[in-house]
């Protein structure tokens, strides 16, 4: 939990006012977003999101399917240039199917995975092909650092914003 929360404030920190921001968390109820409104434009909230980031806990996602559909449907609604979904996991939970990965990659979504070795090694293949599958990243991240893996996520949303910039021009 406590990687989780470094990673989700240390991209909060690098996106700005105009940015949406959302997590999604695993627990008794299911799958569900972080706060009520789920997909939310950061504008004046920065504190109260990262106040919500700080007291999380989630479980460990036993299926990606769920997550996967719930981010597709907020973020296609978002009109925005540059779409992408960050995920962190150990390599575990059942990957969402490919159904559902070539409809991110059609509306343009792309997912970046950042994979620490918290367990064990043997499930890479499936962190790595979502991210191939999309058009995203995949990081992996021996030993499970906690800083690298905040800086990931913050160098993810800093090329979100740089090839936006770029759109722009």
């Amino acid at each position: 939990n406590s990687i989780q929360r470094f990673a989700a404030a240390s991209a909060l920190g690098a996106l700005e006012d105009r940015d949406y921001c959302g997590v999604l968390r695993y627990g008794k109820s299911g799958t569900t977003w972080l706060w009520p409104k789920g997909l939310t434009k950061i504008g004046s909230r920065r504190d109260e999101l990262l106040t919500e980031i700080l007291k999380s806990v989630t479980g460990d996602f036993p299926d990606f399917g769920p997550a996967f559909k719930i981010a597709l449907e907020a973020l296609s609604e978002i009109e925005d240039a540059n779409r992408r979904m960050i995920i962190l996991t150990d390599g575990d939970p059942y990957p969402p199917t490919d159904e559902v990965l070539k409809k991110f990659k059609a509306a343009g979504i792309t997912v970046s995975v950042v994979h620490p070795d918290i367990h064990k090694l043997g499930n890479q293949g499936m962190a790595r092909r979502i991210a191939v599958q999309t058009g995203g990243r995949y990081y992996h991240i021996r030993n499970g650092n906690s800083k690298i893996i905040g800086t990931l996520f913050q160098r993810e949303v800093g090329a979100s914003r740089d090839e936006r910039q770029i759109e722009r021009n």
